[in-house]
């Protein structure tokens, strides 16, 4: 938008310079108040958008903060959806799976109010992000686990250590 307010402004200037007589430049009035106002215009512009690029690096580092979280959120989906090759039964849409995500994240905020946390008003991010992970983990696990036969909960089980062990980097695939 702003970058746009930008470009209609040099349309504008350069146009009313087309027009004007080459004799009278400096006494056309119209032409001198629209540069005025074209310069006031133009430094309020690149604030606004030097403001927003600011704004879209703070937003950017802190997103780039919680990838972890995502990371193992991938993680365990791609394990539900390998249940799919042990018995077609087992089939769970990402769509399902977003919901359980937002419920953990909801849900973990909850736990942390009620829990040890009450004092302090702010925890970092890699603690938040612990908790996320763990409580996500755990909640995955035993929702999933209402739904699997006996036999398959163990290998269950060990294909969530495993995966999350190779993504951390702890298991080498030979």
């Amino acid at each position: 938008q702003n970058k746009k307010t930008l470009k209609e402004l040099e349309d504008k200037i350069l146009d009313l310079l087309k027009k004007a007589d080459a004799a009278t430049i400096l006494d056309d009035e119209h032409l001198i108040n629209t540069l005025d106002t074209s310069k006031v215009t133009s430094e309020k512009v690149k604030h606004q958008i030097k403001v927003a690029e600011e704004t879209s690096k703070k937003i950017n580092e802190s997103r780039n903060e919680y990838r972890p979280a995502a990371i193992r959120s991938s993680v365990l989906y791609f394990v539900l959806n390998d249940l799919a090759r042990i018995d077609p039964m087992y089939q769970f849409s990402l769509q399902w799976y977003n919901d359980l995500f937002k419920m953990s994240i909801d849900d973990s905020k909850q736990q942390k109010k009620k829990g040890k946390g009450r004092g302090k008003s702010k925890q970092s991010v890699s603690k938040r992000l612990r908790e996320l992970n763990n409580y996500h983990t755990e909640s995955v696990y035993k929702t999933v686990c209402q739904s699997l036969f006996e036999r398959h909960k163990l290998l269950y089980s060990f294909q969530i250590c495993t995966s999350i062990l190779k993504e951390e980097g702890k298991i080498i695939p030979e």
